[in-house]
């Protein structure tokens, strides 16, 4: 059974990390810890969609208003960055689109950063009410979760679809974020090979990256023919590397 105590330790701790990202990023302006901020966030996300998963009450719990704003926030910033590199990884001239998101980028930052304070008091606030919210999961119902995500991943990923791999790969981080809770309860999780879902969640990772970094260029006009084609290129053999670790899943994901 994951009792209240373990659920609440590991919200503790994700709080506690996630005020040490934000008061770095504060300091520094550096792209590491507003990585890190968002993954805490994710895990958070992901803790209270197992929640729902278990409670029986009618109510359930939602992501609080303000995890969520604050991770749209740093998501403009992280996009903004991303399309920056891109720009300067396959050297896309184009001036126009280069001073948009630099614009964006530095805006963004500067409005993140003056209102820290404010979104530490946030943060507090909704773990708070969420320390306020658990129950105890019996292990029937964690090992019931397990399956139906392993499943729902499976399903997409021995029978490739390119537009559901992302979802796929959503489900993937969902379980390895709650692996972290469950590591306190061996029996439950010491079948299954979290380093293989990793690889693949990764490698999913990096063909969804490129894939929409095509496609917004292409709808922005950006790019020459040369640019777009490389893209392209690095696509499809992560596309292939995507199809080779997918390969043989039900046999991966459990160890022997």
């Amino acid at each position: 059974m994951i009792r209240r105590k373990s659920q609440r330790k590991y919200l503790i701790k994700r709080w506690r990390e996630m005020r040490r990202q934000l008061l770095a990023y504060t300091c520094t302006g550096n792209f590491e810890p507003l990585h890190g901020l968002r993954v805490e966030m994710k895990k958070v996300r992901a803790f209270i969609k197992f929640t729902k998963a278990y409670t029986r009450k009618k109510r359930t719990v939602a992501q609080p208003e303000a995890i969520r704003k604050i991770f749209k926030r740093a998501g403009i910033i992280r996009e903004a960055g991303i399309n920056l590199q891109l720009l300067k990884r396959f050297n896309i001239r184009h001036p126009a689109f280069r001073e948009g998101e630099t614009h964006v980028f530095e805006k963004e930052i500067h409005r993140f950063r003056a209102h820290s304070v404010q979104y530490d008091h946030c943060i507090g606030q909704a773990f708070r009410y969420l320390l306020g919210t658990l129950h105890p999961v019996r292990n029937r119902r964690v090992r019931h979760w397990l399956m139906r995500q392993l499943k729902t991943i499976g399903g997409i990923v021995v029978a490739p679809s390119m537009g559901k791999l992302h979802l796929a790969r959503k489900k993937i981080k969902y379980l390895l974020y709650i692996h972290g809770l469950l590591s306190s309860q061996p029996a439950l999780v010491s079948k299954i090979n979290i380093s293989y879902l990793d690889q693949l969640q990764d490698a999913i990772g990096k063909w969804h990256d490129i894939a929409v970094a095509i496609t917004m260029l292409d709808a922005q006009g950006v790019g020459g023919k040369t640019a777009i084609n490389r893209m392209k290129k690095e696509r499809n053999e992560a596309s292939a590397d995507v199809h080779a670790i997918g390969d043989g899943f039900w046999k991966k994901v459990f160890m022997s």
